[in-house]
């Protein structure tokens, strides 16, 4: 998932997936839909990051998810939420 500036009625999120089969810039592959169905019909995991800032991407490629913002990768900090659910319980 990432986050690209919001516009009036768009979030600026793109949910995507890292299939190289699958082209998400063909239009008939692309289809919008609010938030709520994204994380509740489709992917409840992506609740927690829906409110980080533009610029931010997400991947969930394996059981701890990657971040980055802009060229930067960003850690998960000791003692943080997100160290508590992915890094601590799989311990």
């Amino acid at each position: 998932m990432q986050r690209l500036a919001p516009k009036p009625a768009d979030s600026g999120w793109f949910f995507g997936c890292d299939s190289l089969a699958h082209d998400h810039q063909a239009s008939d592959s692309l289809r919008r839909i609010s938030l709520y169905e994204a994380a509740t019909v489709h992917e409840d995991r992506i609740i927690p990051f829906l409110a980080l800032p533009p610029d931010t991407f997400i991947g969930f490629g394996g059981e701890v998810p990657y971040f980055s913002r802009g060229k930067t990768e960003l850690a998960i900090r000791a003692g943080s939420y997100l160290h508590k659910k992915y890094i601590e319980r799989a311990s």
